[in-house]
């Protein structure tokens, strides 16, 4: 029975054949699929975008359809250009195609062929039934298809690793016989954010984060940090990447005025706000203005002093290398050294511990 079962199995394995490395690399590496967005999702990959409610996740969808479409730029990373299939499973019609209008007038580029949009609010299909559809549908056409949001196709428990896996399943499905890049949004988990990672912070079991090749979060950040007056109704976001081909590039600011999203590099310093408490990574929002101050300047100090307790005798530290350390602007950086408190001297571009003497 034993050897029977082994030779069924055999006959009606699916699975590719293993294949010996050293032969692979004497016939020629293969080509790594294209990029579709420079520096973050190739060709047929999966990429999740998550943030908070009013983040206007859905708007920059929207922007990263027109990217496509005119092979333009998506929040700084370029885009190949291809025909893109927008799924809109929450807007009726008509609003779904008043919104993309409104985006493609406020960034000044006039509607052009290559955005196709499924519209299927109060029509949504669950995942294991919605993929053989659209892969009849879409067949190889598009260069990518967006599911907008996602949390409409799910089945089951998105708590359950079981059921998240299934659904990871469905996904890989489509990419793999559509050759498409598959991206989707989800929303942040209830509660604070603060503390957890840009790939913890989407709702749902572990499973679902994990299996994207690229994560793209976004957390609203404090403009106020900067001095930074914005009007009314504009936010400032933040965007993390959690990258598996690519090295993660620096977060990214962004600011949301609707209904585009525009990079600025005047927030950098900004804090992070996770809801109601509005708690930053580095501990501010309900502090005081000079208690900031205060452990910013104590933060710098301790950095700058271990680097050169680390670092062998005679090393010196400019302020444009240190700003790449700290990931803070030099002009912030050349403002708090500036405070005795810092016990720092900046010295025509050199930072150096203050002596006690001095």
């Amino acid at each position: 029975y034993e050897e029977w079962r082994d030779w069924i199995d055999g006959i009606s394995d699916e699975l590719p054949e293993f294949e010996d490395f050293y032969d692979e690399f004497k016939k020629g590496l293969p080509e790594l699929a294209p990029e579709i967005i420079e520096g973050v999702l190739r060709q047929g990959h999966k990429m999740l975008l998550t943030g908070p409610s009013k983040a206007g996740k859905s708007f920059a969808l929207i922007q990263m359809c027109i990217a496509f479409a005119t092979g333009g730029e998506w929040m700084g990373h370029q885009c190949a250009q291809g025909e893109v299939l927008y799924v809109n499973f929450e807007l009726d019609a008509a609003s779904c195609k008043n919104r993309f209008y409104d985006v493609y007038s406020r960034m000044g580029i006039e509607p052009a062929p290559g955005i196709s949009i499924w519209n299927l609010r109060g029509k949504s299909v669950p995942l294991n039934n919605l993929v053989p559809k659209l892969i009849r549908r879409s067949g190889k056409r598009y260069a990518a298809i967006i599911l907008d949001p996602i949390y409409k196709t799910l089945t089951g428990d998105e708590n359950s690793a079981k059921d998240m896996s299934d659904f990871c399943g469905f996904i890989d499905r489509l990419a793999r016989e559509t050759e498409a890049s598959i991206i989707y949004c989800h929303h942040h988990s209830k509660g604070s954010q603060a503390g957890k990672s840009a790939m913890d912070r989407g709702s749902g079991s572990g499973v679902f984060a994990r299996d994207p090749d690229a994560i793209v979060d976004m957390v609203q950040i404090n403009p106020k940090d900067c001095d930074l007056s914005v009007a009314e109704g504009v936010t400032a976001w933040r965007l993390s990447y959690t990258l598996r081909e690519f090295m993660s590039p620096k977060p990214r600011e962004v600011l949301f005025e609707y209904p585009i999203h525009e990079i600025t590099d005047q927030l950098k310093d900004a804090g992070e706000m996770y809801g109601a408490d509005a708690q930053t990574k580095r501990g501010r929002g309900q502090r005081s203005i000079q208690e900031r101050k205060e452990q910013d300047i104590q933060e710098l100090h301790d950095w700058v002093e271990n680097i050169f307790q680390s670092a062998p005798p005679g090393t010196t530290l400019k302020l444009k290398d240190l700003a790449d350390q700290y990931d803070r602007s030099e002009s912030t950086l050349k403002r708090w050294i500036k405070d005795e408190r810092s016990g720092l001297i900046l010295d025509r571009g050199y930072i150096r511990l203050r002596e006690p003497a001095e």
